[in-house]
């Protein structure tokens, strides 16, 4: 309880029902929307902050969302990395 925990990803989806701590929301890629249609960003900060079905690992974390990444945008470097 207390930590601030920033995720730069794709955003967060919209009245998600698993986050209780979400304190800022800022979207960087000028799309005007703070909502992940990919489902990435919600996916890590269910991982960091969950508060309900599969726990995240700091559930009383404060989260800072910044969307970074558009819906079009997909970054592959994490597929470089297990093809050496």
């Amino acid at each position: 309880e207390g930590i601030k925990v920033a995720v730069f990803d794709t955003g967060l989806a919209r009245h998600h029902p698993h986050f209780g701590r979400v304190r800022e929301r800022t979207d960087w890629t000028g799309e005007n929307t703070l909502d992940d249609a990919l489902g990435h960003g919600t996916f890590v900060a269910g991982v960091i902050a969950s508060r309900a079905d599969c726990l995240g690992f700091a559930p009383d974390s404060d989260l800072h969302i910044f969307r970074v990444f558009t819906d079009n945008q997909v970054s592959n470097s994490y597929i470089k990395l297990f093809k050496t």
